[in-house]
């Protein structure tokens, strides 16, 4: 499964980082898949991925053979902000908990990352891409 998660993402975002461990605490059963805009650190600002523009992370589990439940845990990117005050304000794309085979992870996944491109897409059309995000984005896109 992870092969394939890997390879939907960097479908959509091929020059962007996705990163998938195993929960050492549950066994096996247990997925994290952690998605970043940047490939690495030093497209990063000050050079650390805490600095990425996503914040999107997901938890699978393996419930019983050839089923999984698959749960958004965080889930926003950054934009600019509407309060003055603030530096970045986070947007969400809907996500709903799916239960299924690996074939059905795998596509809500795809339609998920599908969402997401598309929601950066008018974003960025409509200036809401914060400037230190806005050339990575770019680049990535």
């Amino acid at each position: 499964m992870e092969n394939k998660l890997t390879e939907v993402y960097e479908e959509i975002f091929k020059n962007s980082k996705i990163k998938i461990t195993k929960n050492s605490f549950s066994g096996d059963n247990v997925l994290w898949v952690q998605l970043y805009l940047a490939q690495n650190e030093q497209e990063e600002i000050n050079g650390y991925f805490e600095n990425d523009m996503f914040e999107i992370i997901f938890k699978i589990t393996k419930t019983a053979e050839n089923n999984y439940i698959m749960e958004n845990r965080q889930n926003r990117y950054l934009v600019k902000p509407t309060n003055k005050y603030l530096v970045y304000e986070g947007k969400k794309v809907a996500f709903r908990k799916t239960q299924g085979n690996e074939d059905k992870i795998i596509t809500t996944f795809k339609k998920y990352v599908e969402n997401l491109h598309n929601a950066l897409l008018e974003d960025l059309e409509q200036g809401n891409i914060h400037e230190n995000h806005i050339t990575l984005l770019k680049q990535k896109i």
